[in-house]
C-alpha cells in the first residue's frame, strides 16, 4: 500500500489513485536512532494508449477549428484504431475528395506512433465517407474499364492516394 499523503500529487495530475501506475525507485530507510531516515522514492505515471493519444490530438485540432461538438468513437484492434467522427457540419473535416480527412488521419497516425512500440495504424472516418468513396471509385473503375474496352483507348484518372489507387486496381 502506498502512503496517502501523496494523494495531493495525484490531485495535481488530475487523476485518481486507480488510474495511476507506480514504480518504486528506492525503498524507505529507517536510519539509526531516527537519524539518516529517508522516505521511499516512488515514480507515479499514467500510461496512455496510442489510440487515446491520437484522439486527444484530434480533439485539440477540432477545438482550434471551433468544432467542439464532434463526437469521437474509437474501435481498437490489435495494431489499429478506427476513429469515427460524428456530429453536425462535419463536411469541413472531410474536405474536397477526402483530402482533409486523409490529412487528419496522417497527422493522428504520426502523433500516435511517436510513442514507443510497434507501428499502430490509425483510420479516421466521418459519416461513412470511406465506404461511400469506395463505392464511387468501384463504379468509376467499372465505367472506365467498359469505356476502354469499347473504344480501345487508354483512360487516365486524377491523382489518388495509395488507398484509393488500390481500390481502382482491384
Amino acid at each position: 500500500s502506498f502512503p496517502t499523503r501523496r494523494s495531493s500529487d495525484l490531485e495535481q495530475l488530475g487523476i485518481s489513485r486507480d488510474e495511476a501506475q507506480f514504480e518504486i525507485l528506492d525503498l524507505p530507510k529507517k536510519g539509526f536512532l531516527g537519524l539518516g531516515a529517508s522516505p521511499a522514492k516512488v515514480r507515479v505515471f499514467i500510461e496512455v494508449s496510442k489510440a487515446q493519444c491520437a484522439v486527444d490530438y484530434l480533439q485539440s485540432i477540432f477545438h482550434q477549428m471551433g468544432l467542439d461538438q464532434v463526437q469521437i468513437d474509437v474501435t481498437e484492434t490489435e495494431n489499429c484504431a478506427n476513429i469515427t467522427l460524428s456530429g453536425d457540419g462535419l463536411g469541413v473535416l472531410i474536405g474536397r475528395r477526402g483530402e482533409t480527412l486523409d490529412a487528419l488521419q496522417y497527422l493522428a497516425g504520426l502523433v500516435a506512433n511517436r510513442l514507443e512500440g510497434d507501428y499502430y495504424r490509425i483510420v479516421v472516418d466521418s459519416g461513412n465517407y470511406r465506404e461511400k468513396r469506395e463505392k464511387t471509385l468501384i463504379g468509376l473503375a467499372r465505367k472506365l474499364a467498359n469505356n476502354t474496352l469499347r473504344t480501345g483507348r487508354n483512360s487516365s484518372l486524377e491523382p489518388m492516394n495509395p488507398y484509393e489507387r488500390r481500390i481502382i486496381h482491384t
